[in-house]
C-alpha cells in the first residue's frame, strides 16, 4: 500500500521542487497534496488519510513547529520529516524529542539527507504496517457486533456474500451501502466500523479465492489496510473496490490478457446464457470465427473451457432463483437455460455438492433459524 506524503512549505518553488524531482515510488510514496501553510496543512490531515508531512519549519500563522504540537494530538498521527532554511538545531532538537518527529533536513535542500530520511520513514510504516490488529470494540460495542436481533447489520454479509456468488453485483454493493449508513447514523466508533469492513472484505476474499486465483485480491490484506486508514469513507470505498475485484475475478475478466474478443464474449454469455440453444459453435459463427479458435482463445484467456464456464454461470443464476422456495426445480432449470431438468440436477449436484431440492430445504432452514434467533 502506498505511504499518502504531505508536502508543506510557503515557498511555492520548493513544493513544487519535492514534487516533481523526488522519485516517490522508490519510497512506495504517493504525493497527495501540497500546502502552503500550517494551517492549510492541518485541515488536509484532518480530512485526508495522510502518512507522512514534510514540512517547513518557518511559516506564517501557524509554523511547522506549531504544526507539529497540533498533529501530536491526533488520534491517528502521521509521521513528520522538518525542513528548515535556518541552521537553527534549538527548534529541531524541541521538535526531534517529539515521537512524530523522524528527521531534519536544512535547506539548500540535500538529497542524500532526504534519501535517508525517506527511507527510514518507509521502513518505520512497514515496521507499523506488520503490527496492525484487529481495531479493538468495547464491551457494549462487541455486544451490539454480536447481537443479531438488535443489529442485521453483520447479517447482512452472508446476504452479500450470495449477491456476489450469483453475481450480482449491484445488489452487493447496494446492500452494503446501505449497512455501512445504517453503522454512521448509529453514530457507532471509527473501530466499529473499520470491524464491520474488515469483515466484509475478508469474507469476500476468501469466498473468491476459494473458487479461482486473484492477483488484485492479494494485493492488499484487508486487516492492514483498512486498519491503518483514517477516513471511514475510504473504508467504504475500499470494501467497494473488493467486491467490485471479486466480481471480475469470478465472472473471469480480471485478468488484463484477456483480448477484445473474449471480454465481449464473456459478456455476451452473461447476457444470453438463459437461452437453451446457447454453444460455441453459435458464438464462434456469431463472432465470425471457426469453433477450434474460439475454443482455444477462450481457454487460454479465461482458464477454463466454455462449456465449464457456462455451466458455472447457469448454477449461480439458479442458486438465487432457488433461494425463492416457491418456485419449482424444473422452473429454474429453464430459466437458466436447461431444457432437461435431469440433466440440469446433475450439473447442479456436480457445482454445488446439493442436488437442486436439497439446496432449497438448505435455504428453508436458514431462514427458519434467522426468524429463530431474530
Amino acid at each position: 500500500m502506498k505511504i499518502n506524503v504531505l508536502i508543506v512549505d510557503d515557498e511555492k518553488i520548493v513544493r513544487e521542487g519535492l514534487q516533481k524531482y523526488v522519485d516517490w515510488e522508490k519510497y512506495n510514496m504517493n504525493v497527495i497534496g501540497t500546502a502552503e501553510s500550517g494551517n492549510m496543512a492541518l485541515d488536509i490531515v484532518n480530512n485526508g488519510n495522510v502518512d507522512l508531512v514534510i514540512t517547513d519549519i518557518y511559516m506564517p500563522e501557524l509554523d511547522g513547529i506549531e504544526l507539529i504540537s497540533c498533529l501530536s494530538d491526533l488520534k491517528e498521527k502521521p509521521l513528520v520529516v522538518l525542513i528548515s532554511g535556518y541552521d537553527d538545531f534549538k527548534f529541531a532538537q524541541t521538535a526531534l524529542r517529539t515521537d512524530i518527529v523522524q528527521d531534519y533536513i536544512l535547506k539548500p535542500l540535500n538529497f542524500e539527507q532526504l534519501d535517508k530520511a525517506l527511507s527510514g520513514v518507509m521502513e518505520k510504516i512497514n515496521q507499523n504496517d506488520q503490527n496492525v490488529f484487529f481495531p479493538i470494540l468495547d464491551k457494549d460495542e462487541w455486544v451490539l457486533f454480536s447481537n443479531t436481533s438488535r443489529n442485521n447489520v453483520v447479517n447482512n454479509q452472508q446476504q452479500i456474500m450470495s449477491k456476489i456468488e450469483v453475481a450480482e453485483i449491484e445488489d452487493a454493493i447496494k446492500m452494503f451501502m446501505v449497512a455501512f449508513q445504517k453503522l454512521i447514523d448509529d453514530k457507532v466508533s471509527r473501530n466499529f466500523i473499520a470491524r464491520y469492513c474488515i469483515e466484509v472484505a475478508l469474507n469476500t476474499s476468501e469466498l473468491v479465492l476459494g473458487k479461482v486465483e486473484s492477483k488484485k485480491l492479494l494485493e492488499k490484506d484487508p486487516i492492514t489496510y483498512i486498519a491503518r486508514l483514517k477516513n471511514v469513507d475510504d473504508m467504504k470505498k475500499y470494501v467497494i473496490e473488493t467486491l467490485k475485484t471479486a466480481d471480475s475475478a469470478l465472472n473471469r475478466m480480471e485478468n488484463n490478457n484477456v483480448s477484445p474478443l473474449i471480454r465481449s464474449v464473456l459478456k455476451y454469455v452473461n447476457k444470453r446464457y438463459t437461452d437453451n440453444n446457447i454453444s460455441l459453435n453459435l458464438i464462434a459463427n456469431h463472432y465470425n470465427t471457426s469453433p477450434s479458435y474460439m475454443s482455444t482463445k477462450f481457454k487460454e484467456q479465461v482458464g477454463i473451457n466454455f462449456i465449464k464456464y457456462l455451466n458455472e454461470l447457469r448454477v449461480k443464476k439458479a442458486k438465487k432463483l432457488l433461494e425463492d422456495t416457491s418456485l419449482k426445480v424444473y422452473d429454474v432449470s429453464n430459466k437458466v437455460g436447461y431444457d432437461d431438468v435431469r440433466y440440469f440436477s446433475r450439473i447442479f449436484r456436480t457445482y454445488t455438492g446439493y442436488t437442486p431440492t436439497g439446496y432449497q430445504k438448505k435455504v428453508v432452514k436458514c431462514i427458519d433459524e434467522m426468524k429463530n434467533n431474530g
